[in-house]
């Protein structure tokens, strides 16, 4: 009888270090858990951070150049400076014949009226983008008439040059132009067949689009 008793104990005292053993255990598998979410939710918003820095970082070395914008930001640094045509005093039908034969644009030189057409040059417009500068002397009144031509299909190769969002949405026949007016400098926009037009001068922009033949301007 006592040796049952004595086994007895022996069991219980088993019994209770087993139960603490296994309660430890969960106790350190709870921990462990807790850790592992921890750590799971710590990665997961480190990942959504670098994600975020790369996107910020791709958006800030994309960033988007606008063609009136820079149009008129020549315009003002030339204020002081003589922008000579690369060729001179020739007829618009010569001009037109240069721009086919030397860089393969077919354009219209725009006709404007009280203007004697100076010539043109293939302008350096933005960081390698070239496009054709076409100048036009008003001699009665001393001003300078600047249009910088852009062939649509050559502008799509420059991811980061676009027209200005209005005046694309404003111009959709030939007789339709936008004025924006950028830090008191007026550029008018227009669209003839697949080419873009940015015009730049002194003038008020509407008195600017009433030279150029045939924009609507009623």
């Amino acid at each position: 009888q006592n040796k049952s008793l004595k086994t007895g104990k022996s069991s219980d005292k088993k019994f209770d270090e087993s139960s603490t053993l296994k309660s430890e255990w969960n106790g350190v598998l709870k921990s462990g858990l807790r850790y592992a979410a921890a750590a799971a939710v710590i990665l997961m918003i480190t990942l959504m951070t670098v994600q975020l820095l790369e996107r910020s970082t791709e958006s800030f070395n994309e960033e988007i150049f606008v063609i009136e914008n820079i149009s008129a930001q020549h315009f003002q640094n030339a204020t002081n400076a003589t922008i000579e045509p690369q060729i001179e005093a020739i007829s618009f039908q010569e001009a037109e014949s240069y721009l086919k034969e030397h860089y393969g644009l077919s354009m219209t030189i725009p006709h404007l009226k009280g203007t004697e057409f100076a010539g043109l040059v293939m302008a350096d417009f933005h960081n390698g983008m070239q496009a054709p500068l076409l100048k036009y002397i008003q001699s009665d009144i001393g001003e300078n008439i600047y249009i910088f031509a852009f062939n649509l299909d050559q502008l799509e190769n420059f991811d980061h040059m676009k027209r200005e969002e209005n005046a694309v949405k404003s111009c959709t026949t030939q007789t339709d132009y936008f004025v924006n007016n950028i830090d008191g400098t007026h550029v008018v926009s227009w669209l003839w067949d697949d080419n873009w037009y940015s015009a730049v001068s002194n003038h008020n922009g509407h008195d600017l689009a009433a030279l150029v033949e045939p924009l609507n301007t009623n």
